[in-house]
């Protein structure tokens, strides 16, 4: 290896990506297909592309095995990572050795609108994961026999249901004693005793957080002219997109499972008073355990904001009726009905109303629900509004059961309590998670709430390009207070 070069790794499989050492060898420039990537060097090869949407890039991966509780198997298909407009890369960082994705924003300061949006990620899933105190975790895999169970290390093959329980499903109440050498583990009112080696205490067993977490921001390496933010977060194998678009059969246990995290995940965002308003399955990020995380944040809101409809919202297939209608305030029910939309895809394996504009969608949606009547509009403050939608081609509702009948009856009755036209009279998160169709996964001791509102103090239309450049800077610096890194 030349002085000038600093590794080489895999891209994808085909070829080798070289890197070149940069600003006194404190930082390496891949060129990733076209895209250049300058990090840290902390971060090292093996590099390979993991994502692309209009503009950036997406590759294979080694095909891996999933869980899923009842012994359910999937099979990862591909891998995707943000299937956004930027590009994301897989290196190593060298110092925790931890596989991470690097997505790279570039110019991000030549647009306001897309600068906020970079920002409001950060900060929210900043806020999201600091409050999530039990950050630190190894995964736990066992293999019981009778009321003894033997603990192996993570990778390991699981040997059984309880194994499978005990990894993923969440719903669990799981207390742990230490004495000696063993574990003692409350599962569902029964004690199980674990074997341990001498480093098996410091095995923590907690529920994994269902917002995606951010690990890095890499610190430019000059203030004065970087135009490029790198945003490092932990690495997913895939989104739901792409399972959903796959021939990986899905059963009601998948869906159920999905499911549930989805609506955990909501929970807690929706207790820091913030909207994600962009749902869909592919900002739904999944892993080799099953575990989902929601991702990308930028067009998230707080419930407290009044300039609402000053953005694009919602991909248009999973956007609202109250969005469509142009409401001028509405509430968490809008991320619901995004939920409904997924569920119902999940078991169709079609997006449930892929409207061809805004009219198209409507009629899609009343074509399954029927035309709303007069109580069903109360939310419309609009008379313009509730004009229009009673001019619309009136249809009956259909039966869901038909419509879905492929789907449990417990799923079908949850769908058609998301699916609600009347924002107002659509079930919550709370009410979903109690539904009967998740009630072998819900445990309300295990779905965390955030303890303080996230505010978007950055969003006053006084906060320049130059501003915004400069509270990103600073949240770097709070990664990397070392220049070096």
């Amino acid at each position: 290896m030349s002085s000038g070069e600093a590794g080489s790794g895999s891209g994808g499989g085909d070829g080798n990506i070289k890197g070149v050492l940069t600003h006194g060898g404190r930082y390496v420039q891949y060129n990733v297909y076209g895209n250049l990537f300058e990090v840290s060097t902390k971060y090292v090869p093996p590099i390979r592309p993991v994502g692309r949407g209009a503009y950036g890039i997406v590759c294979l991966m080694k095909k891996k095995r999933w869980s899923v509780g009842g012994g359910e198997s999937l099979n990862r298909i591909c891998s995707a990572g943000w299937l956004d407009d930027a590009p994301d890369c897989a290196a190593v960082n060298s110092e925790t050795h931890e596989e991470v994705a690097i997505k790279k924003i570039g110019n991000a300061f030549d647009n306001r609108i897309d600068a906020k949006r970079t920002l409001r990620e950060i900060k929210l899933l900043r806020h999201m994961d600091h409050e999530n105190t039990k950050k630190d975790r190894k995964d736990l895999m066992v293999a019981a026999t009778g009321e003894t169970v033997s603990a192996e290390e993570d990778g390991e093959k699981q040997e059984n249901a309880l194994a499978q329980m005990l990894l993923h499903r969440m719903s669990i109440a799981i207390r742990t004693v230490f004495t000696g050498t063993c574990i003692g583990v409350f599962i569902d009112k029964g004690w199980f005793l674990l074997s341990t080696e001498s480093a098996w205490p410091n095995f923590q067993i907690i529920s994994v957080p269902q917002v995606i977490s951010i690990k890095d921001i890499i610190r430019p390496p000059k203030k004065e002219t970087f135009n490029d933010v790198y945003i490092v977060y932990e690495l997913m194998d895939t989104d739901l997109h792409q399972i959903i678009r796959s021939t990986q059969p899905l059963t009601d246990d998948h869906c159920q499972y999905f499911l549930y995290q989805l609506l955990r995940g909501l929970k807690y965002v929706h207790s820091a008073h913030v909207l994600h308003r962009d749902l869909k399955p592919s900002n739904l990020l999944l892993n080799a355990n099953c575990d989902l995380k929601i991702g990308d944040f930028g067009l998230a809101r707080t419930t407290s904001e009044t300039d609402f409809m000053t953005e694009y919202v919602v991909t248009r297939w999973y956007r609202a009726p109250e969005l469509l209608l142009n409401c001028s305030e509405y509430t968490a029910a809008i991320d619901v009905w995004s939920v409904g939309c997924i569920l119902g895809e999940i078991m169709t394996r079609e997006p449930l109303f892929p409207g061809k504009d805004y009219v198209h969608q409507l009629r899609l949606i009343t074509e399954l629900l029927g035309s709303p009547d007069d109580t069903s509009l109360g939310f419309l403050r609009s008379d313009n509004a509730r004009r229009y939608v009673r001019q619309l081609p009136q249809y009956p509702k259909q039966q869901f059961a038909t419509r879905f009948s492929n789907m449990s009856a417990g799923a079908v009755d949850l769908l058609e309590k998301m699916l609600v036209f009347d924002p107002n009279k659509r079930i919550t998160v709370d009410e979903a998670l109690c539904h009967p169709y998740l009630k072998s996964l819900h445990d309300i001791n295990d779905e965390p709430i955030c303890p303080r509102p996230f505010v978007f103090d950055f969003e006053q239309p006084s906060c320049t390009e130059e501003n915004i450049k400069e509270l990103i800077w600073r949240e770097s610096v709070k990664f990397n207070p070392d220049p070096v890194h």
